[in-house]
């Protein structure tokens, strides 16, 4: 069987969309309205939450009219009597409303602060609301069992469920929704790689151990190797675009998926780097099968010689990395776009 053949004859349906279906495959759409509650600074930027931004800028892909409530006080555990009152009128507006509020709880944080504490103890339990979480370390375990525990109506929108234990996993099993970071913006194909030829590149955050070492020793080894770094303290909503139009500068994606010792977690540069149709080198990811396949649609990678051997590879054989991006492009045009998040959640609202 030959390369393209075996490309074209694999029709993959993504396990996060079967466990989905368990709880939505029957549900009509609903046309509620749709409110973000999330940590947005003064002037409407995102200031914290690259999860956040996906929403904002999807929504306006699929003309949703998605309504931002700004909560940037959230983060503080200096809760004031004027915090109080913005926060009790925030919390009366959900509990008397019927449309849905989906809650950010996108935290770095093991316990909640003492503002979001607050905020939760002011809320009624209800089905229209759906707490989000797409967490990128894994520390938030602690608050998110309480709020299972205290909202068993309310749902929960999550990536990934590698890191929920058993217990927590079958209290919301129910009323989980499992959704991968929808990177789809209007005029994302401006952003596209600008040559068909293979060029490795990064792009992040270099401030952890494990993504310094790796890339000074890939960098040494090969000279074109293209590195942009993320700013985190300036994820504003223009600063978050112009880090998209780095993707067209090269093809190759390296992606870390390490967050310490233990836990393997898929982070949204996944899904940019598919959405932006780049071939993607994942660190080795068990938890990755819930959205791709190995070698249909990303190459694992162990080591830095694995890095290298693998650019070689691609660059003399270039129709098995076309048929790679044929192959994802072909999926998120299925199941990675802002259209099929938004309907999935519709679907799931009600």
């Amino acid at each position: 069987m030959s390369v393209n053949e075996i490309y074209n004859n694999h029709e993959y349906v993504p396990k996060f969309v079967k466990f989905n279906n368990k709880n939505i495959l029957k549900n009509k759409f609903s046309d509620n309205r749709i409110n973000l509650v999330t940590n947005l600074n003064v002037d409407g930027n995102i200031c914290e939450s690259d999860i956040a931004f996906s929403f904002v800028e999807s929504s306006k892909k699929v003309n949703l009219d998605l309504n931002l409530i700004p909560v940037d006080y959230f983060h503080s555990d200096f809760l004031n009597e004027n915090n109080k009152k913005i926060i009790d009128n925030l919390a009366d507006l959900i509990n008397r409303s019927d449309e849905v509020f989906l809650i950010n709880c996108n935290w770095k944080y093991i316990t909640t602060t003492s503002s979001f504490a607050y905020f939760l103890s002011k809320l009624t339990d209800k089905e229209n609301i759906i707490f989000f979480h797409y967490d990128a370390w894994g520390k938030n375990k602690t608050f998110l069992d309480q709020i299972s525990t205290h909202f068993t109506k309310s749902k929960f929108l999550m990536c990934q469920n590698n890191l929920l234990d058993k217990k927590f996993l079958n209290k919301i099993k129910s009323r989980l929704l499992l959704l991968p970071v929808v990177c789809d913006y209007n005029n994302i194909e401006k952003n596209y790689p600008t040559s068909s030829e293979v060029n490795l590149g990064f792009l992040g955050s270099q401030d952890v151990f494990l993504r310094i070492v790796w890339l000074s020793q890939i960098k040494h080894k090969y000279n074109d190797l293209y590195i942009e770094d993320l700013n985190k303290n300036e994820k504003s909503l223009k600063k978050m675009m112009d880090f998209y139009k780095k993707f067209k500068n090269f093809n190759l994606s390296l992606n870390f998926s390490s967050r310490n010792k233990v836990d393997r977690l898929v982070v949204g540069r996944v899904f940019e780097s598919i959405a932006h149709r780049h071939v993607l080198l994942e660190e080795k990811n068990p938890s990755i099968d819930l959205f791709l396949l190995e070698y249909l649609n990303f190459i694992p990678i162990n080591n830095v010689n694995e890095v290298l051997l693998i650019n070689d590879f691609f660059i003399k054989n270039q129709n098995i990395f076309k048929q790679i991006i044929k192959k994802n492009i072909h999926l998120t045009n299925k199941y990675f776009n802002a259209k099929f998040f938004w309907d999935t959640l519709r679907k799931f609202i009600n």
